[in-house]
């Protein structure tokens, strides 16, 4: 799977994947006790993939309606606090006009990582497939 693809996922979506990635993890743990693991590589990787996806998770679930430069000018910060609960959102803590950048950053940084790990996973099935 590609950065690409991960891209414009949704959180509901992001939960899929890691989903699925905890499956993964179950299912290589099953075949290393049972010495069928051919890549022990694999199993740190999905456990590390596992974290990321669900640090971005809560890195990007933030929300801000505290006014144009983030003062309650204008709204009072219960409102804030009550919106953002009722969108499985955490009121960011500093902001300014908009969510800051480094969020957004972070969590593309981790999709690609985690899109790069599931290339190379793909890649070694499609080499098995050979054999």
């Amino acid at each position: 799977m590609k950065a690409t693809e991960l891209r414009g996922r949704t959180r509901d979506q992001l939960a899929e994947q890691l989903l699925q990635l905890k499956k993964e993890q179950f299912n290589l743990r099953f075949q290393r006790a049972s010495g069928q693991l051919e890549n022990t590589a694999r199993v740190r990787e999905v456990r590390r993939d596992i974290a990321r996806l669900v640090r971005a998770r809560d890195v990007i679930s933030v929300g801000k309606i505290s006014g144009a430069v983030g003062t309650f000018a204008n709204i009072d910060p219960a409102v804030e606090e009550f919106v953002c609960r009722k969108l499985r959102l955490s009121p960011a803590p500093a902001s300014t006009q908009v969510i800051q950048r480094d969020r957004h950053a972070e969590v593309f940084a981790t999709l690609a990582i985690v899109a790069s790990s599931l290339d190379k996973f793909s890649t070694e099935i499609r080499h098995l497939q050979r054999t």
